[in-house]
């Protein structure tokens, strides 16, 4: 920097000049390195928050649950040369809603009604519910991770387990008639809560920075 009196050249940051000993704090000059503020231009804001992994997970878990009420499964049986279906939400599966009157799930056992409620789907609500509660409280740390694999897991356990969870293949002669097949309930609930999954376990939450005294 340079003198505002004499011109001389002296090092950056000084409040005197070193030649002629001129005051440099009261004469207006601004040390090299600080921008100056323009009078009328505001400062500079920090850049505002845009969308965080949290937020898609919360959004992935609200979709999820919903996806509860959208078709889960449709079973058909064609043994009587017609094709008959029942397709039924993820809803009704849970609570057995629907389930009490219908052919194709009281012939899947001789005590339907303790096979009707299914506990994976049950698991898997309450798990997304919960994650969620988690995330929208701000609570810290895997468990809403975690929360949302036990949902993950337990759908997957469902598909692959519900012709054996209802005891349609002990219809013998008839088993090979019965298909199910997943809708796209089932396959959008299961990459909701796997996207959740993967989103609460990547956001990290920033500890607040420590001054040393």
């Amino acid at each position: 920097m340079f003198c505002t009196k004499c011109g001389a050249q002296i090092p950056d940051g000084s409040a005197h000049c070193t030649q002629c000993g001129a005051d440099l704090t009261q004469s207006g000059q601004q040390p090299q390195g600080v921008p100056a503020v323009q009078p009328g231009v505001p400062a500079a804001q920090p850049a505002a928050g845009g969308i965080t992994k949290r937020l898609v997970a919360k959004i992935a878990l609200v979709v999820s649950l919903i996806c509860f009420f959208f078709p889960f499964v449709t079973v058909s049986c064609t043994y009587t040369g017609e094709a008959t279906k029942s397709t039924y939400s993820g809803f009704e599966l849970m609570t057995k809603i629907g389930a009490d009157d219908d052919e194709l799930f009281e012939s899947g056992s001789a005590d339907a009604d303790d096979y009707s409620v299914n506990v994976f789907l049950i698991v898997a609500f309450a798990s997304s519910a919960l994650a969620l509660v988690l995330l929208l409280v701000k609570i810290s740390g895997k468990a809403p991770g975690i929360l949302c694999t036990i949902s993950a897991v337990s759908l997957l356990l469902f598909m692959a387990s519900f012709k054996l969870y209802y005891h349609f293949n002990e219809l013998e002669e008839y088993a090979k008639y019965v298909e199910v097949e997943n809708r796209f309930g089932i396959f959008l609930c299961l990459i909701c809560v796997i996207l959740a999954a993967i989103l609460s376990f990547l956001d990290k939450k920033k500890k607040p920075a420590t001054t040393s005294t």
